[in-house]
């Protein structure tokens, strides 16, 4: 089991090792931005929760994919990781600004085609990681899904550990990761989410 930062970056090397071929994409490297590099998401517009920021200053998340977790907004590039998250939830070319705006949420990173995003700073929800499905129809679904960017780090690092060793025997591998959610102090309607996702890796 995958219990906090430091273990999801040793096991992100174990499967670095394991898949060389896409080990730049997979493992989490550390440190991360410096405090001078990422002043321009601590300027009070942008929203961007502090301990969002503290979690970028400790591990690369540009262009790193944890399963299907992708760290960063990936239609937005891999140029560079502060222009990356400004143009995310800035560009007019977003359609989900509005939905943005009036839900005081931004955008981070990616689940395959879904938005993952966080509440922002100055909002009663900031660092709250909500998982925005806009693959199932026009009405959108914001869902919550962990308390922090790290801890949702780290619950795909213990999906993605489960799904590999009991692609086998899916049911022991909802069981397992049943119990990692209790463990790790995932609330009911985040962990409907995540034991759905998991579903769909397995079956």
């Amino acid at each position: 089991m995958i219990n906090d930062l430091d273990g999801l970056i040793k096991y992100s090397e174990k499967m670095a090792t394991r898949f060389s071929v896409i080990a730049s994409e997979i493992k989490l490297c550390s440190p991360g931005c410096s405090k001078n590099y990422l002043s321009a998401l601590r300027e009070d517009e942008q929203y961007f929760p502090d301990d969002y920021l503290e979690l970028l200053e400790r591990v690369q998340v540009l262009g790193i994919s944890i399963g299907q977790l992708n760290l960063w907004p990936v239609p937005y590039g891999r140029r560079e990781l502060s222009s990356v998250l400004i143009e995310a939830n800035k560009s007019p070319e977003n359609p989900w600004l509005k939905f943005y705006d009036d839900n005081e949420i931004i955008e981070v990173a990616r689940w395959e085609a879904n938005i993952i995003c966080l509440g922002r700073k100055g909002s009663s929800d900031r660092g709250k990681v909500y998982f925005l499905d806009i693959s199932s129809g026009l009405k959108l679904s914001l869902r919550p899904m962990a308390d922090s960017f790290e801890q949702l780090m780290i619950l795909a690092g213990n999906m993605h550990e489960v799904s590999m060793d009991y692609e086998a025997e899916p049911e022991s591998g909802v069981q397992e990761f049943s119990l990692r959610l209790v463990t790790l102090g995932v609330k009911a309607d985040a962990s409907a989410l995540w034991l759905e996702l998991l579903n769909e890796a397995l079956y």
